[in-house]
């Protein structure tokens, strides 16, 4: 069986790399060649580079239904993955919650792109204790791969800004900035200042790194309410309804949970 896949995966490469030229050239020809080395070779990174292209001219939700179907007919872990981050894309949280535990069964995914879903699934539901047992589990790994560490350094400077652990706060701040520039840093350094009586423009801030409108106003959300600004909280709330109503729902019952809990 091994000889059988090894051949099929050596017959896969000329068309795997004239898909991946004319993918890079983003020519409508990346489809059907990425398609047809998926299917000769077998190999679910590929089958996810046929979708992704797909995703350029295609509705999500076509791209979607032909994941489920490849998933159907010819399982892969990747392939499960890329299905269920699309599934979150759409909101789709119990699809998504399904296709983690799809990928998992059908065995290893060194990209690390299961963990990704799996983070994304769960930080999504809104489920605290969920989130917290997550949390742990990743942090108690040695092998995540870099885009999962960085949600897992992200989530857990959150969730201390959440609590109000400013010692905390401060070290997983200073911690991640040194790595990048990182949005929920410069919320976190922000509050700090805020604290001690500096007031630096936060919007000005987040906007000099990047950050996308949506995302910078939900930032401000999270941390005006750490430092108790309610009304600046609010404001920022309201803008955010106006640009990502969705969005703005899940941050004011997630800061309503916490105030209940505060």
């Amino acid at each position: 069986m091994f000889l059988v896949r090894f051949a099929a995966w050596v017959v896969s490469l000329p068309v795997l790399w004239a898909g991946q030229l004319a993918s890079l050239l983003k020519l409508p020809l990346a489809v059907p060649l990425l398609e047809a080395a998926w299917w000769i070779g077998g190999d679910g990174y590929v089958a996810n580079a046929a979708l992704a292209n797909r995703k350029r001219t295609q509705r999500v939700e076509t791209v979607l239904a032909t994941a489920l179907d490849w998933l159907g007919r010819r399982p892969r872990p990747q392939i499960a993955a890329f299905a269920g981050l699309l599934a979150i894309g759409q909101g789709n949280i119990d699809l998504a919650r399904q296709l983690v535990a799809r990928g998992r069964q059908l065995g290893d995914d060194p990209r690390g792109l299961l963990d990704l879903l799996e983070f994304g699934a769960v930080t999504m539901s809104d489920d605290r204790a969920a989130i917290d047992e997550l949390v742990s589990r990743f942090a108690s790994r040695r092998d995540l791969p870099p885009e999962a560490s960085d949600l897992l350094l992200s989530t857990q400077l959150s969730m201390a800004m959440c609590r109000r652990e400013w010692t905390e706060v401060e070290r997983r701040a200073r911690h991640l900035w040194s790595i990048k520039n990182h949005p929920i840093a410069a919320a976190a350094l922000w509050a700090l200042d805020w604290r001690e009586g500096r007031h630096p423009d936060l919007a000005e801030a987040l906007a000099k790194i990047g950050v996308p409108p949506a995302e910078a106003l939900s930032l401000q959300v999270d941390a005006f309410s750490a430092v108790g600004a309610a009304a600046k909280a609010e404001q920022a709330l309201l803008a955010l309804e106006q640009i990502d109503p969705g969005l703005a729902d899940r941050a004011r019952r997630f800061h309503e949970q916490r105030e209940e809990t505060a």
